[in-house]
């Protein structure tokens, strides 16, 4: 499913069919199990030099759903980049409140270090780092105050 949503525009009218209507049921639950609690998750990816530059540009929409880590150190095991997602961003919708990308599902999950974010979330690229002592390209991504 993730890898048929990064790709929006490649999606078939059959895969729409059968996709559209779990994707809502999912997006509807991951809503009612929102989380603003947690300032920072992680995401590790293989990814190429062309991909990278796809979450350095100003604005960086994920299309997909998305499962991130709760601690850097679960994350960092996996692929040659590390994405370091900043959410303690305050809403403009929900004055004082911070922005609600997606759902710890701690409650239902027998792995509960993940953050899952739902399709459409917006982050704002912050800066780029190289771990040369783990080597790994780190990016830092800010979320937009956009989200709700």
């Amino acid at each position: 499913m993730t890898q048929v949503l990064s790709s929006p525009q490649f999606i078939t009218s059959e895969q729409a069919n059968s996709l559209g209507p779990f994707s809502w049921l999912l997006y509807r639950a991951l809503r009612q199990l929102k989380t603003t609690d947690i300032p920072t998750v992680y995401k590790g990816l293989e990814l190429t030099d062309e991909e990278r530059k796809i979450y350095m540009k100003k604005e960086v929409k994920f299309t997909a759903f998305t499962q991130t880590y709760k601690q850097r150190r679960d994350s960092e095991c996996f692929g040659n980049t590390l994405l370091i997602i900043d959410l303690n961003v305050k809403s403009k919708s929900f004055k004082g409140q911070n922005v609600c990308c997606g759902a710890h599902i701690y409650g239902y999950s027998d792995l509960p270090i993940f953050f899952h974010m739902w399709p459409g979330v917006k982050f704002h690229f912050s800066k780029y780092e190289y771990g040369a002592d783990k080597q790994k390209h780190i990016i830092y991504l800010k979320s937009s105050a956009e989200n709700y």
